[in-house]
């Protein structure tokens, strides 16, 4: 999904580090998180962020599984499913 990380729209990701870089975390699997472009803006280098305050700041959205379907089919092409 290279396509939607770091753009600012409802389905854009970015990877954080859940212990910041800056702060001296890790980049180790154990310390990263896939989270919503906007969310991580909003958290920032900030450690003291709960699960709670990061879902408020995500953009809600909900796609039927015909819609993600859709999505997966314009970023990878033809989507087989299992």
């Amino acid at each position: 999904m290279k396509a939607l990380k770091g753009c600012s729209g409802s389905l854009c990701h970015e990877y954080d580090h859940i212990i910041p870089y800056s702060k001296g975390g890790e980049t180790i699997i154990r310390n990263c998180q896939i989270l919503q472009s906007v969310a991580n803006r909003s958290k920032g280098n900030k450690t003291d962020i709960d699960t709670i305050k990061l879902q408020k700041s995500s953009i809600k959205v909900k796609l039927s599984e015909y819609e993600m379907d859709l999505v997966e089919e314009l970023i990878y092409g033809n989507v087989k499913k299992l």
